[in-house]
């Protein structure tokens, strides 16, 4: 009996043996793998195989090998197989993107200047080395004058061009820009992610990317090209159009502008005048205004049809245009004139005059709430501050030489004015023997908020609707300049 009950034993040991032994075996081949993983930086594109996986999730998985891939604008690619050998825990990964390396160079327009770049490189300008995709914080420094510092952002191999200031400004350079043969005006778009460069010694107009810092087309406008000579641009937004002005076959050209910056010929529209110039439009009237230089008229146009409606003679070479919001008003700047007009929409009539003797009118702008207009006036070395209402002066502000184009933030607090500088004796289409300036005032004050030491005749200028950027072009320097000046406007 002892032999056959210790037979049973082994017996049943053996079988609950063999039980353990196949429920280890099922629950093995059952088994997946936990991992999960980690990445920097935290927004890079993370792959496991084809599945898109999310950083810090945990995953199971039955097969031990991950082929991981990972991506980020500015970083090498990450691909690389892991084994998974623990089947009872969680295993980390960690994936470390490098970022790519570019080659830059820094350099100054005026002269030279010891730099440090992240408290690390040091050295005297122009600068030419490996810097990291990313920001880096560059300081300039330039005998007694005060230190400046900027930041520059490395996407690609690039060259960052700088003008050394006089003194220590509340606005920061962003660089110097290389562009076509005098340009004369500039153009945010309205989503301020392209400026647009007229050119008056160009074949038409060129376009830059402001995220990518370079031009991205150059645009040959027209029947005559050849005939150069793009002095304005003005975008109509709910159409998503873009129009330039040629003074030698006194036209204007419309295109049809894309998401992606590209542009597309939509029409021509004869103006009826003369060497045309600025343009305005008003949507409620669906009106263009065009100031004719040498036929010293005014051109009104139904933007639907394109024909010229009106023509508003007798105007001393008008330049400057602007309609208020409610199309009631149109305001004109008279060049030789010396008069700044305010016309009835309604009859379109005169009702308003603002004098100046031996004044040269040249460019408008309307305040926010549209009971101001500035007016730029190039023979004063002025930018005159009206009433909309009474018309009567309400402030003077004094410029340097020959002010150009003029801008307001969007609060209409601060007043931005583009100023050739002097000209030069024998010719003012000659270099001018001094650089210009861009000047800043509070217009709350009254008083100068920063004066920018600009290239050869600062002309034109505008700043982007999101108080972001300022941008002037240097007409004989055949390049533009970006400036931010978010500290100054308050919109860091």
């Amino acid at each position: 009996m002892c032999k056959i009950a210790k037979l049973k034993k082994q017996k049943s040991c053996f079988i609950t043996a063999a039980v353990v032994c196949l429920v280890s075996l099922l629950l093995f081949c059952s088994c997946s793998y936990s991992y999960k993983i980690m990445i920097s930086p935290t927004d890079a594109s993370l792959f496991v195989g084809s599945e898109r996986v999310i950083a810090g999730k945990q995953y199971a998985t039955a097969q031990n090998m991950l082929k991981i891939t990972a991506g980020r604008e500015g970083y090498e690619e990450y691909n690389r197989t892991y084994t998974l050998k623990d089947l009872f825990a969680t295993q980390e990964i960690t994936v470390e993107l490098n970022k790519k390396q570019f080659q830059v160079e820094i350099k100054l327009v005026n002269g030279n200047a010891r730099y440090s770049i992240d408290d690390s490189l040091e050295g005297t300008t122009p600068f030419k080395g490996t810097l990291a995709y990313g920001t880096h914080t560059l300081v300039l420094k330039k005998g007694d004058l005060p230190e400046q510092a900027t930041i520059i952002d490395v996407i690609k191999n690039e060259v960052f061009v700088f003008r050394y200031q006089n003194e220590k400004l509340p606005v920061r350079q962003i660089g110097i820009f290389p562009c076509g043969s005098a340009p004369k005006q500039l153009n945010f778009s309205p989503d301020n992610r392209y400026l647009f460069i007229s050119l008056l010694g160009g074949e038409g107009f060129q376009i830059f990317d402001m995220r990518d810092k370079k031009i991205i087309a150059n645009i040959k406008v027209g029947k005559r090209p050849d005939l150069t000579g793009f002095p304005e641009g003005l975008f109509i937004e709910h159409t998503n159009c873009f129009l330039i002005s040629q003074m030698t076959t006194d036209s204007l050209f419309e295109y049809q502008v894309f998401e992606d910056g590209s542009v597309s010929f939509k029409r021509s529209l004869e103006t009826g005048g003369i060497f045309c110039k600025f343009m305005a439009y008003n949507r409620n009237l669906d009106l263009l205004a065009v100031s004719n230089w040498c036929s010293n008229d005014v051109s009104l146009i139904k933007y639907d049809t394109g024909k010229v409606e009106r023509l508003l003679k007798g105007l001393s070479t008008p330049r400057g245009v602007a309609f208020d919001s409610a199309g009631t008003s149109l305001y004109i700047a008279s060049f030789e004139g010396g008069n700044i007009f305010k016309y009835s929409t309604a009859t379109w009539r005169e009702v308003k005059r603002f004098y100046r003797k031996n004044a040269a009118m040249r460019h408008i702008v309307l305040s926010n709430d549209e009971k101001r207009i500035f007016v730029s006036d190039m023979y004063n070395c002025a930018v005159y501050e009206l009433d909309t209402g009474s018309f009567q002066l309400l402030h003077a502000y004094d410029v340097y030489y020959n002010p150009n184009t003029i801008d307001v933030s969007s609060d209409s607090g601060y007043l931005f004015v583009s100023c050739r500088g002097p000209n030069n004796p024998k010719s003012y289409e000659l270099r001018s023997p001094v650089d210009g300036k861009v000047m800043i005032f509070n217009t709350r004050t009254k008083e100068l908020a920063a004066t920018i030491q600009g290239g050869n005749q600062p002309t034109g200028l505008d700043v982007s609707g999101d108080d972001r950027y300022l941008v002037f072009s240097n007409f004989l320097d055949a390049n533009f300049e970006i400036w931010d000046v978010t500290g100054l406007l308050g919109k860091d």
